[in-house]
């Protein structure tokens, strides 16, 4: 009986304008590895997405990410990531979007980098199996460093996002404004294979690179990660 129900909803929604979709989605995994003997070392990886998307209206996104490792005791990497982000429908396809993003990255010597960004984005394909969109966005950038000192440039971001079946991709390009030289690239891959309705296994490759880091750090950092995420995702139709 609910999928019937469901059905004549959205059929309501299609033939009415005061009805609109909203759908909220739950994202959390979890993962990581442990070694003992000769070598020691440890990992952990965790990550959450919350959304809430009223379809052709707005939508708020809320997400972050924690990686630490260590090896033989001492760490050998600690990053913190968070954003949260506002969308507002221009028309089926285009939308503008208001992003603040933080980050902590002890081995940059970035005790805590926020970029706030307003911008435009567009969706070129938007279907529940395969999904692509572009934004471009202008934002300030501080960074607070280990040594307390601090750095700001105005940036420029282009990011893509790509969903296509268990697979996705999303990418941001991060430039100074006045200094084209200065920029940073981050690509995100996923892969997922379910398990069941909720869980999933996930693998995932995070490639950042730094045109110009700190002295003493490499460029480019990638790392390798397996987790199991927990997802839910639910529909309700509402009167505007």
């Amino acid at each position: 009986m609910k999928r019937p129900f469901l059905s004549l909803l959205a059929l309501a929604a299609l033939l009415c304008p005061a009805f609109s979709q909203t759908e909220i989605e739950r994202k959390f995994s979890l993962g990581g590895w442990l070694t003992e003997g000769n070598t020691r070392g440890q990992s952990l990886h965790a990550d959450f997405f919350l959304n809430r998307d009223r379809k052709g209206v707005n939508e708020i996104t809320c997400k972050g990410s924690l990686d630490h490792e260590s090896s033989a005791g001492a760490d050998t990497m600690f990053k913190a990531y968070s954003s949260l982000r506002y969308a507002h429908s221009l028309s089926p396809r285009l939308y503008n979007f208001y992003l603040l993003e933080a980050e902590h990255d002890r081995f940059q010597d970035i005790d805590l980098r926020t970029i706030p960004t307003v911008g435009v984005g567009h969706w070129f394909a938007n279907e529940d199996g395969f999904k692509f969109m572009v934004e471009g966005a202008l934002g300030y950038q501080r960074n607070y460093l280990v040594d307390r000192t601090a750095d700001e440039l105005v940036v420029f971001k282009l990011s893509s996002s790509l969903r296509a079946g268990a697979f996705s991709n999303e990418f941001d390009y991060y430039t100074s404004t006045s200094d084209p030289g200065n920029f940073r690239l981050v690509n995100y891959l996923s892969f997922k294979v379910k398990l069941n309705s909720y869980y999933s296994f996930k693998w995932s490759l995070k490639d950042e690179y730094n045109n110009r880091p700190p002295a003493g750090v490499q460029k480019n950092d990638l790392r390798f990660v397996a987790s199991i995420e927990y997802a839910i995702k639910q529909s309700k139709f509402d009167l505007n």
